[in-house]
């Protein structure tokens, strides 16, 4: 059996044990707060170096028409914050993105934002809160998981993509009215019937198995597989 702890948005460790390899790293989404905005914004988590292959990370997640200008660098809390503005062409117009990353050792915090000048960026970095240690980046300023609960995206080589959020009131509601098939640690269910994706509940998460490949995977080992699987949201203390 493997493990494997990461670090999440909003300080929480996501801990994952499996017979699996689970030395890939992971994605982390939430809504934060931003004091220059007066309200929360979305922004993600990822491994350090992400925003450096804008082409491969970045772009796709842009619309695909998206001119891209300059990249601008700037110190700021120990890291450099990276932005680059963009344009896409419709038919009623021009529309301008602007995408900005903050880069440290251990991760990087990135977000967009539609009708944003270099320095209402730079604004918003400045009026959040966060910290770096050697175990990732997190955020200290509040999180907000009304709008959306936070979020964890993780891959496991030649088995499926994970994504996981905190056992809380908004992900509660979105359980069947009856229990699973009790497993190890939790209630397992299948999302829809026939479908592919299995849902694992346990004591403090919920978690989205989807398999990498829908068209050729077995379904008995995923079941079986998903079935030991230990994960675990400890909230900070």
């Amino acid at each position: 059996m493997n493990d494997a702890t990461h670090l999440m948005i909003d300080g929480s460790h996501l801990v994952v044990s499996a017979d699996l390899d689970l030395s890939s790293p992971v994605s982390t989404f939430g809504w934060v707060y931003v004091e220059a905005l007066g309200r929360a914004h979305p922004f993600q988590i990822q491994p350090p170096g992400y925003t450096y292959n804008l082409e491969k990370n970045v772009l796709p997640l842009l619309p695909s028409s998206i001119e891209v200008g300059p990249i601008n660098e700037f110190s700021m809390k120990g890291g450099i914050l990276r932005i680059v503005e963009g344009t896409v062409k419709q038919q009623k117009g021009v529309n301008q993105i602007t995408v900005g990353a903050w880069e440290g050792e251990t991760g990087c915090i990135w977000t967009s934002r539609t009708e944003c000048a270099v320095a209402q960026m730079i604004g918003i970095f400045d009026s959040v809160d966060f910290m770096s240690s050697d175990d990732g980046v997190c955020f200290t300023s509040p999180i907000d998981p009304t709008l959306r609960a936070p979020r964890c995206i993780k891959e496991i080589p030649d088995f499926a993509v994970v994504t996981v959020t905190p056992l809380i009131d908004s992900e509660i509601k979105r359980l069947p009215g009856h229990r699973g098939a009790r497993v190890n640690h939790g209630d397992l269910y299948r999302v829809r019937r026939g479908g592919a994706s299995l849902m694992l509940v346990t004591a403090s998460a919920l978690a989205i198995v989807d398999p990498r490949d829908r068209s050729q995977f077995d379904e008995d080992a995923l079941v079986d597989r998903t079935a030991e699987m230990e994960i675990s949201w400890n909230s900070p203390a």
